[in-house]
């Protein structure tokens, strides 16, 4: 009888894998996840080196940290911790920047979220999955980090920054607001730009102006000729 057990334990796989299965993504497609898993698909789960597996996902530059696991009888799960997108750079197609910094590469299907566009960026000068070091392009960076982690509200009131000589100006979502900050400026009281939007912007509904945060708690306003 032992014998008979070992052979047909030995001849037979065991919990045979099939399917692979993606939790936690958002942004990433599944399919693109499951292209970094080396797994073959009858191979039984109890070989599978889940180290292995996680190692080779965590090589996608939109992966902060995968966790791979069995699911008896026969699933692999893959948990993925996403880099969240900051902005769009300039391209055919598009390319996106990190909140980590790192670029991520192109976006995929034509998609666009409702992210803000880095104009003057160029996505042919950066190399996928590794952080942006680029001096041309490290203050406009900075500074949508910046804004992204001190005041997500004023964040997405923000349709797209570019960088002109030693200053970063912004465009807000109304189309007629113009945010300006000093390139290198470490303490913009962006606060002070979101209560203005809340309860000022209204006076200038119909005239397009420039909002100059030179001063921490001041918002200096001015209309744009033309």
């Amino acid at each position: 009888m032992y014998h008979y057990t070992q052979t047909w334990w030995d001849k037979e796989v065991r919990f045979p894998i099939k399917s692979v299965y993606v939790e936690g993504n958002r942004w990433l497609p599944a399919d693109a996840v499951i292209a970094k898993t080396p797994l073959p698909i009858g191979q039984s789960m109890l070989g599978v080196d889940l180290k292995a597996i996680a190692d080779a996902v965590d090589t996608h530059p939109w992966i902060e940290k995968a966790h791979v696991y069995r699911r008896l009888p026969s699933t692999v799960v893959v948990y993925i911790d996403e880099v969240e997108p900051l902005a769009l750079i300039p391209g055919n197609p598009m390319g996106v920047i990190g909140c980590n910094g790192t670029y991520l590469g192109p976006v995929w299907h034509g998609s666009t979220w409702d992210l803000p566009l880095l104009a003057g960026v160029k996505s042919t000068k950066l190399r996928i999955g590794e952080p942006v070091h680029s001096e041309e392009y490290m203050a406009i960076i900075n500074c949508a980090l910046d804004i992204s982690n001190k005041a997500p509200e004023v964040f997405r009131m923000i349709s797209d920054f570019y960088q002109k000589g030693d200053h970063i100006y912004m465009t807000l979502e109304d189309g007629k607001s113009q945010v300006r900050v000093m390139k290198d400026a470490p303490d913009v009281n962006w606060n002070v730009l979101k209560e203005f939007m809340l309860k000022n912007r209204q006076d200038f509904a119909d005239q397009r102006v420039q909002i100059d945060l030179r001063f921490p708690q001041w918002v200096i306003v001015s209309p744009i000729k033309g």
